[in-house]
């Protein structure tokens, strides 16, 4: 669905920061202007702190997520959750140009969402008032072939209307 917005990916090297668009309403860029993006991005006031805690629970691997959104500036609009379960790390097969590499360092694989939204689930929506704090507890079962120590949590909040990322978190359990 978002590659279907016209989003300007019109092939490689492009990349996106923190789904910030130009004033063509692209998120993609190309290599030549990532210097600049970024820049931008991490110059600009922290709108949301994110923290969360976890209880990890071995004899069953599961865990419980807490995450405190606190939103720091006053805003307008509809904001998301979203949990991704990351493996830290897979040895797999992969093919590198035209060689088969039977022992490829997969990184960060993306496992799933943790409640199995695409696009999350809200955190808030309408008028925010600066100084909002709101808690978003998840369970979530681990995969068997995983556990605490191979695995980690991407956690961000989002504005649905601009899509733009507000903050983003690892967080280790």
């Amino acid at each position: 669905t978002f590659f279907q917005l016209g989003i300007g990916f019109v092939g490689n090297p492009r990349g996106g920061i923190n789904r910030i668009s130009n004033e063509s309403g692209e998120f993609m860029f190309s290599q030549s202007f990532w210097v600049d993006k970024t820049n931008d991005a991490l110059s600009t006031p922290v709108k949301v702190n994110l923290q969360a805690k976890s209880n990890y629970y071995p004899e069953t691997n599961g865990v419980f997520l807490h995450v405190e959104s606190d939103f720091e500036v006053s805003m307008t609009g509809d904001f998301n959750i979203v949990v991704y379960a990351i493996e830290n790390e897979r040895i797999a097969p992969q093919i590198v140009g035209v060689e088969d590499v039977e022992d490829y360092h997969h990184h960060n694989i993306h496992r799933g969402n943790v409640f199995g939204e695409t696009w999350g689930r809200s955190v808030a929506s309408g008028e925010i008032s600066a100084g909002t704090k709101v808690v978003t507890n998840f369970s979530y079962e681990v995969p068997a072939d995983l556990n605490n120590e191979n695995m980690h949590f991407f956690i961000y909040v989002y504005d649905k209307e601009t899509y733009e990322i507000l903050q983003v978190i690892k967080h280790e359990f």
